[in-house]
């Protein structure tokens, strides 16, 4: 029974951070992106605060504290401003296919860090992706449904959360090989939760005050499920699986965040959206696992805090 949990684990995982653009374009249409990010961050930044300094300990290195304050800012708080704004502009289902392209973004960003050719099937697999992107947006920027419609700016932002991540993964990599993504996650949440309060203004008291019942519920459960119970299911699942295992579940992503946006929002699931969302999907696990199977490590894997 014991060896199904890892298994387990991983499928929550997926469900919570498939689940939550759902639950975060019911929010961020509610309220302001900015007041909800002061909410998450002003319960997550000090629990996380305690376990850095109180738990695993500080044990940063002096000379490595301007690379770990640069993913914070730019990767962390970049990717939660530009993911939380990019949603009250885009429905749910159409966020969650945009994100599918993240992967694109760190595989070429890699091959440009290492100043190496990017292989055959990453640049077979992006192009696939990109007619999948194209179909996707045939009619994503017209039509519309019960939640709102798509709109340049939406995607903009969402692609530029994906630029945000992906800068995260490639320059936080050497930290998290030297402290582990557990700790790393962590510290940049917390020093990330400063800029994050910073959106405070006048209304958001008020904003807080008046918040229905719904919205505190989509609220418990992106912040408690999504953002810290989904990201202790991945790591307790890649901490006793070969990420060969892992890395497959993540395309599962995509999936459940168009099912969870027609189910819980009443979004619209289009042909093209279907086709182009069916083409990003097959582009991008092409350009991972095409050509030859790509064995990589949990450390390959490690995924920051999501606060979609």
């Amino acid at each position: 029974m014991a060896r199904f949990l890892p298994f387990a684990a991983l499928v929550l995982a997926m469900l919570f951070w498939g689940s939550a653009p759902a639950f975060t374009r019911f929010l961020v249409t509610s309220m302001p992106p900015g007041d909800l990010l002061v909410m998450r961050f002003a319960v997550v930044g000090p629990i996380y605060g305690l376990y850095v300094f109180g738990v695993s300990g500080w044990r940063i290195a002096r000379g490595d504290l301007p690379r770990l304050i640069a993913v914070s800012l730019v990767g962390m708080a970049g990717y939660n401003l530009a993911m939380n704004f990019g949603l009250a502009h885009t429905p749910a289902g159409v966020a969650g296919l945009i994100v599918a392209t993240q992967p694109l973004l760190i595989i070429f960003g890699t091959s440009l860090v290492n100043r190496e050719r990017p292989r055959r099937a990453a640049i077979v697999g992006s192009l696939v992706a990109i007619i999948g992107t194209i179909v996707l947006f045939g009619d994503a920027l017209t039509a519309s449904g019960n939640s709102g419609s798509v709109t340049l700016t939406g995607v903009g932002l969402m692609f530029a959360s994906g630029v945000a991540w992906s800068l995260f993964v490639i320059a936080g990599k050497p930290l998290i090989e030297r402290y582990g993504s557990i700790r790393i996650t962590t510290a940049t949440v917390m020093i990330a939760t400063l800029p994050m309060l910073s959106l405070a203004t006048a209304q958001t008291p008020h904003t807080v005050a008046t918040l229905p019942a719904a919205a505190w519920l989509a609220f418990a459960y992106v912040t408690a499920c999504a953002m810290m119970c989904g990201t202790l299911c991945w790591n307790f699942a890649v901490g006793r699986l070969h990420a060969s295992l892992t890395a497959p579940f993540l395309f599962s992503i995509p999936v459940i965040a168009v099912v969870s946006g027609h189910v819980i929002l009443g979004e619209t699931i289009s042909t093209s959206m279907a086709a182009g969302g069916a083409l990003i999907i097959a582009g991008v696990a092409w350009a991972q696992f095409g050509g030859r199977y790509r064995r990589l490590t949990a450390r390959d894997t490690a995924r920051p805090m999501r606060a979609s």
